[in-house]
């Protein structure tokens, strides 16, 4: 789930969910900012990203938050980069598995739901093959 919000919950799931494991991707600021700013929310809560200046001040609050968590639940949080799935997906994706005790057979096949002009395109790379396509409930 890529809601800018998830993040502030991660206390309270891993206090109810003493097993939880945490999944955290990491990305360029200026690429996260960027997408926040050109999304027209529908939701309440995301007033901040409508403004550049109070956009920067959340995502340095979000990286303090995100810090904070990591260091206090080090091993229950998997942190993985953006830009190094995208480039190296199959050594991102073996580490997540392993991270998560999932033995996967060799070859994987992965979707992604993704929005906008990413719909109903395939991609084959490192070894694993990526379906973008509209997820049915969107």
């Amino acid at each position: 789930d890529k809601m800018p919000l998830n993040f502030r919950w991660i206390g309270f799931i891993a206090t109810c969910f003493p097993e939880a494991k945490i999944i955290y991707c990491d990305k360029n600021a200026m690429e996260i900012c960027w997408e926040n700013y050109r999304i027209d929310w529908e939701e309440d809560g995301h007033e901040y990203s409508y403004d550049l200046q109070e956009l920067g001040q959340f995502y340095t609050m979000h990286f303090s938050l995100m810090n904070y968590w990591k260091n206090i639940y080090k091993d229950r949080i998997f942190t993985m980069n953006y830009n190094i799935l995208v480039s190296d997906s199959y050594t991102t994706i073996t580490k997540l598995f392993t991270y998560l005790e999932m033995f996967p057979e060799e070859k994987v096949e992965v979707d992604l739901f993704l929005k906008d002009d990413f719909k109903q395109t395939s991609l084959y790379k490192n070894g694993f093959i990526f379906l973008n396509k509209k997820h049915p409930t969107d």
